[in-house]
């Protein structure tokens, strides 16, 4: 029965994955491949989930693809980076805001509508899949054409002020849109977690955390126990032994040749013990 019910639920995600794209799909009246590669677009909104400043991999990339199955999403196969903005809308020059660009088409019809998490307005969503992190920097509020970059010590807080870089590139053999950077609008806030380094960078205050106790070093040994015999005095030499007389005959009469004990240094009675002048090719140097 249970085998049934899984099979159930199986085909009722994939039914809601399919609807979804073809909603999406009907929205849509730009494709991917009619961009042009290199261009970019801009859109902005309020972080309502960010993941820049370390890729999904490993395990938890595993669990992300059985989650979003489970939601009848798209899984993504490789390691990525990721952002979600609400309240999104795409940023258009005014030069040319009567007639948008097609990248910029594209991006409108890229936003979506959500209830999750107390999503407001319009959505957008943006993957990297790259091998290197989006860039993210901070807009001068005394400049609004400067950007200064910035390194991440840990995940932006929800509720940013950000705009998305898109940039559209060249695949094999189709075209796709990746998520460039991340320009902050406002002064950089950090997930609030365990460590409060990050969160109180922020502040511009430099947390310094406990350092572990070293145990103490162990009592060198007395000199008694050192060198147990530095204290005992030399013993003198015992007297040489007196001469005796002996009828001196050949010693080598009667003599068996001995085993060639240089082929076996060790002797016959070893324990076990053999020899390799080779040497141990497994020796831990």
């Amino acid at each position: 029965m249970s085998y049934y019910i899984k099979r159930a639920k199986r085909w009722r995600s994939l039914r809601n994955r399919l609807f979804k794209e073809i909603l999406f799909m009907a929205n849509r009246t730009i494709s991917t491949q009619s961009l042009t590669p290199g261009v970019q677009f801009c859109v902005r909104g309020k972080l309502t989930y960010g993941r820049l400043a370390k890729q999904v991999d490993g395990e938890e990339l595993e669990k992300d693809k059985q989650r979003r199955a489970a939601r009848g999403m798209r899984p993504i196969e490789r390691p990525y980076t990721s952002a979600t903005i609400t309240d999104a809308y795409v940023c258009i020059p005014k030069e040319h805001k009567d007639n948008p660009t097609l990248e910029e088409r594209y991006a409108q019809e890229s936003l979506y509508t959500s209830h999750a998490n107390g999503s407001q307005g319009f959505n957008f969503s943006a993957v990297n899949r790259g091998n290197r992190l989006p860039w993210v920097g901070v807009r001068d509020p005394q400049d609004p054409f400067k950007v200064e970059q910035i390194v991440l010590p840990n995940e932006l807080a929800s509720g940013l002020d950000v705009t998305l870089v898109m940039r559209v590139f060249q695949g094999k053999p189709n075209k796709g849109v990746t998520l460039d950077g991340v320009i902050l609008n406002e002064a950089p806030r950090y997930y609030a977690s365990a460590d409060p380094s990050a969160s109180l960078s922020a502040l511009g205050i430099t947390f310094v955390p406990a350092k572990a106790e070293t145990p103490a070093p162990e009592t060198a040994p007395m000199a008694h126990e050192a060198f147990p015999f530095a204290n005992q005095q030399a013993q003198p030499e015992p007297e040489p032994a007196p001469a005796q007389t002996f009828t001196q005959t050949n010693p080598w009469e009667n003599a068996q040749e001995p085993e060639n004990l240089f082929n076996k240094p060790f002797g016959s009675n070893s324990g076990g013990i053999t020899y390799n002048p080779q040497g141990n090719g497994n020796a831990p140097f």
